[in-house]
């Protein structure tokens, strides 16, 4: 695939392709960068889906501003679009980012067997969170909102947290309508369903709660709503709803993780 980057011609060919994603793929450009490139709405993958190919069409129209708007002067540590990747007639089809390599996806810091297997202890972990808090506020404090922030779209490298999936983020009019259901703040969410469903705008607090979750998991190995819920009647996709935590009397709390009390001796 031929694409234009800084009005340079470029060849994309999909044996460079090192990551996909439901919406995008990603391209080694070199050593240093990489290409995200988003899938149009008749890629393969949207094929017989009608609905995938309208959002597909819907969001890479909102790209045509979003990031060209796109905010600067944000911490080292968020991959920011660094160039645009646009065809022929300057259609915008992705941006360039800087290449991480031998990362890993912070949710692996709240698998217990990776921890131990690579010898990662909590003070390592309560470093890593106070970088992400610190670049989070600087977030906030730039006008932007993550909206969909997740242990997925955090990748840490040398024990630096790097936030990725930017151009998501919600900031000026641009609204972030993406969400993961472990993260979503309930506070946002339609109470009459019987899963998380989000329909208020995402917020500075919302992105603190996903912080929170992620924090939770990374220390005792299980999420605020993990363990098993006696009362039948409730699902567990609805326990967040309800506020049914792991501290609930009736819920049964999970072997594999460590005693809250724990939290106390690391504090």
């Amino acid at each position: 695939m031929q694409v234009f980057i800084a009005n340079k011609k470029v060849n994309l060919s999909p044996s460079k392709i090192i990551g996909k994603g439901g919406e995008a793929e990603i391209y080694c450009l070199n050593k240093k960068e990489v290409v995200k490139l988003f899938k149009q709405p008749n890629h393969i993958d949207f094929s017989q889906n009608l609905e995938a190919q309208k959002s597909a069409a819907e969001r890479i129209q909102e790209h045509q501003t979003k990031l060209q708007q796109f905010p600067t002067n944000l911490p080292a540590n968020i991959l920011s679009p660094t160039a645009l990747v646009q065809d022929k007639s300057s259609k915008i089809l992705g941006y360039t980012m800087p290449y991480l390599q031998g990362t890993n996806a912070l949710y692996r810091y709240g698998d217990r067997r990776f921890r131990e297997q690579n010898g990662i202890d909590h003070q390592q972990v309560t470093k890593l969170f106070i970088q992400i808090h610190d670049t989070l506020k600087k977030i906030h404090q730039a006008n932007i909102i993550v909206g969909d922030f997740n242990d997925l779209n955090i990748l840490v490298e040398q024990n630096t947290p790097y936030f990725i999936d930017t151009d998501s983020w919600q900031f000026k009019t641009f609204i972030c309508q993406l969400f993961t259901a472990r993260f979503v703040d309930p506070l946002l969410c339609d109470r009459h369903l019987d899963y998380p469903q989000l329909s208020v705008t995402h917020n500075t607090d919302s992105d603190w709660y996903a912080f929170a979750v992620m924090l939770f998991r990374s220390l005792l190995y299980v999420e605020p709503y993990g363990g098993i819920y006696k009362n039948k009647k409730i699902p567990q996709s609805a326990r967040p709803l309800h506020r049914i935590t792991v501290f609930n009397a009736d819920v049964k709390y999970p072997k594999p993780a460590l005693p809250y009390k724990i939290l106390m001796m690391i504090c």
